[in-house]
């Protein structure tokens, strides 16, 4: 079961002896939550009693990555059916989340919250508008809070009210980021920080193996993808983070990843070990974009209008054909809500955003419904197979 995974394997417990005085401190000292919740009491009780030492550090390794998935009362409750467990030579903390529904549950198990699978995997999201013309999924955090080079765009939005905050790092905030926007809703916000927290402080090992758990899960539920999209919202906030990323592509290398970012410095670090299904944009406008000239990065730059576009001699992308198939610069048309009284090269923002999103409306709709799937199936090919013969 899938959600096994979220714990690390136990550990062959081979000759151990019940923990003595010194070591019993130690343990409660160590783990408050669980000798609050009279869990060590049980184990030091129970045949676990010479396993102690081992079966806590898993133990306390699940508690803490199962904190914000459920109620602390859920999660130390699975745990003490799992202490339970061990009476009969066997430790299992997922008991409860197996016999759920099944002919031998508890009495108990209706008082006990309920943990789904899908508890310890990071969320995708079906595609939107945009996105729909190549079936492109995404992937998503908290817009601001994970972006730590942003600049002319940095925006965010309180946690736990919505409420949108504007971060000045340069002398204006040039447009507003519409991502961050969107966090005025519950539901993106909440799916957003959960991302978030399963993945923040962890190594790059610990963040590929996630994401690598993840697309699997994500695959049996709802079917494969070809493309995901990585941060419609939020950027890569580590380099622990950013080489999971990395590592991930190579391990799903029929996959297309793809991401716009501002976190030059940790793409610099890696540049020579990119997987070729894993497609980067510079997006200028942050604090270390010197970065973009001296690394030879391709970039996005965002303009008001066409013609804009046609004076910087730069093709406009209107559904990631060049974010995922191009090599060179190209350009983004300013779309989103604005600031009230934002203006774009003296003309009014909100003006040019109605007019673009009428020129990509009519764009989008001369390019039919969809793209041939066998058309999107043979572009990919061409950027996967190489990918995979690394």
């Amino acid at each position: 079961m899938l959600i096994k995974e979220c714990m690390e394997t136990m550990r062959s417990m081979g000759n151990a002896a019940p923990l003595n005085e010194r070591q019993i401190k130690v343990a409660r000292i160590k783990h408050p939550a669980l000798n609050a919740s009279g869990v060590i009491d049980m184990l030091l009780e129970s045949k676990a009693s010479m396993h102690a030492a081992s079966i806590l550090e898993n133990v306390q390794s699940f508690y803490e990555q199962s904190q914000g998935v459920a109620s602390e009362g859920t999660i130390l409750s699975i745990i003490r059916e799992g202490v339970q467990d061990q009476l009969e030579g066997k430790f299992d903390p997922f008991a409860h989340v197996r016999k759920k529904g099944g002919e031998d549950a508890s009495a108990n198990d209706e008082e006990v919250e309920e943990i789904a699978d899908d508890d310890c995997v990071v969320r995708f999201k079906e595609p939107n508008e945009k996105l729909e013309y190549y079936s492109i999924w995404t992937f998503s955090l908290p817009a601001g809070h994970t972006c730590p080079f942003a600049r002319i765009c940095k925006t965010m939005a309180d946690r736990e009210t919505g409420k949108l905050i504007r971060t000045k790092l340069g002398p204006e905030i040039k447009y507003k980021c519409s991502a961050a926007a969107d966090e005025r809703n519950p539901d993106p916000r909440k799916l957003r920080w959960s991302n978030y927290d399963l993945l923040r402080g962890k190594s790059a090992q610990e963040t590929a193996k996630i994401l690598e758990r993840s697309l699997d899960y994500h695959f049996s539920k709802y079917g494969r993808f070809q493309m995901l999209r990585i941060h419609v919202a939020g950027d890569f906030f580590s380099q622990n983070y950013f080489d999971g990323w990395v590592q991930a592509a190579r391990k799903f290398p029929r996959i297309a990843f793809y991401a716009y970012t501002k976190s030059l410095p940790y793409w610099a670090k890696r540049k020579d070990s990119i997987p070729p299904n894993f497609k980067l944009t510079a997006s200028p406008g942050g604090t270390m974009d010197h970065l973009i000239e001296k690394e030879h990065f391709r970039q996005a730059i965002v303009v008001g209008s066409p013609d804009e576009a046609i004076e910087k001699e730069l093709p406009i992308d209107i559904n990631e054909f060049l974010a995922l198939f191009g090599e060179g610069d190209f350009a983004l048309l300013l779309h989103g809500g604005q600031h009230a009284g934002a203006t774009w090269n003296g003309e009014p923002s909100h003006k040019l955003v109605d007019a673009n999103r009428e020129i990509v409306k009519k764009l989008m709709a001369g390019l039919g419904p969809k793209a041939d799937p066998q058309e999107v199936t043979e572009l990919i090919a061409k950027i996967v197979d190489r990918a995979g013969k690394l």
